[in-house]
């Protein structure tokens, strides 16, 4: 997204847009929606609460100031938790190089931590009106829980050592079009997980891309997939575009894919065999030659090297 974008943004959804929600979901209660709340302090801080369904005061909170402007830029900052339901929220808040903050929700629920990354969610923190409150829009808790046909397989396993991989299909980063894990059976697939704001994952990228064209690029045995994550689509795109890749990006933006997949951290790499196996994965910004070695392993594991 452009800062032109951005700000066209801000003007018409009232400077501040989150798209976020949360749903507590009981046998008989239905569900109850959240959106954040935010507010510029008097001191230039940032006041992070959240609005729970048809509530019409905000809930905060203890811990919920974002320092603006002394935040360090791309580091992401959170909110101590508010229990709602069985649910735990937590506000997360990072400050980019320019008056924008960046929101999402950090939702613990049924013993699985999510991060909600909304289609909008920036606040300008130079046009924000001192003490007035910003609301984002709702969601559905559909978009934690339900399997998409933009997301993991229904009914597929959670991901296993030396088990069948969870099929998925994502929407491309760079252009239209779809792809699915099952694209490329018949090759060593490396799934790259990543985000623009991670520290080395364009430098992974560019090794990872000379490896896969060492090995015959898109007509040889070596399939790479960039999965970004916990990103703004345009931050994304052009952090790939300037990456210079062959290799596919895709854009996994409920992070349905990154968290069945259990990616704890960014970068990650994970190996999958010629036969769709699950291997092994490789954490932080591995280096060269990690990243043969795995894949050498992940072949032979499928008869594809002697």
């Amino acid at each position: 997204m452009s800062r032109r974008a951005r700000l066209g943004l801000a003007v018409s959804f009232a400077v501040l847009a989150s798209l976020l929600a949360l749903a507590a979901v009981g046998a008989q209660s239905g569900s109850v929606e959240a959106r954040i709340a935010a507010r510029k302090a008097a001191d230039g801080r940032v006041e992070l609460c959240l609005q729970l369904g048809a509530e019409k005061e905000p809930r905060c909170p203890v811990e919920r100031y974002f320092p603006y402007p002394d935040a360090t830029v791309d580091r992401w900052l959170q909110s101590s938790p508010l229990t709602v339901d069985d649910a735990s929220l937590r506000v997360r808040a990072r400050r980019d190089d320019g008056p924008w903050i960046e929101l999402a929700l950090i939702v613990a629920l049924d013993g699985e931590t999510n991060i909600l990354t909304p289609q909008r969610r920036f606040f300008n923190w130079e046009t924000a009106e001192t003490g007035r409150w910003l609301r984002s829009s709702w969601v559905s808790m559909d978009t934690i829980s339900a399997s998409s046909a933009l997301g993991v397989a229904e009914n597929a396993a959670r991901l296993q050592v030396e088990r069948r991989a969870p099929e998925f299909t994502l929407p491309r980063l760079e252009n239209e079009g779809l792809i699915s894990l099952s694209d490329y059976r018949g090759k060593t697939v490396v799934l790259a997980f990543w985000a623009s704001w991670s520290a080395g994952d364009r430098e992974l990228l560019n090794r990872l891309d000379a490896l896969w064209r060492a090995q015959g690029g898109s007509q040889g045995d070596l399939a790479v997939l960039a999965i970004n994550v916990y990103d703004t689509p345009g931050a994304a795109s052009r952090a790939f575009v300037q990456a210079g890749v062959g290799f596919p990006g895709l854009i996994d933006a409920q992070a349905a894919v990154t968290r069945h997949y259990r990616v704890d951290g960014l970068p990650e790499l994970l190996l999958i065999d010629a036969g769709g196996v699950y291997r092994e994965r490789l954490t932080g910004a591995a280096d060269t030659a990690a990243i043969q070695a795995a894949i050498r392993r992940a072949a032979q594991a499928s008869g594809a090297l002697p």
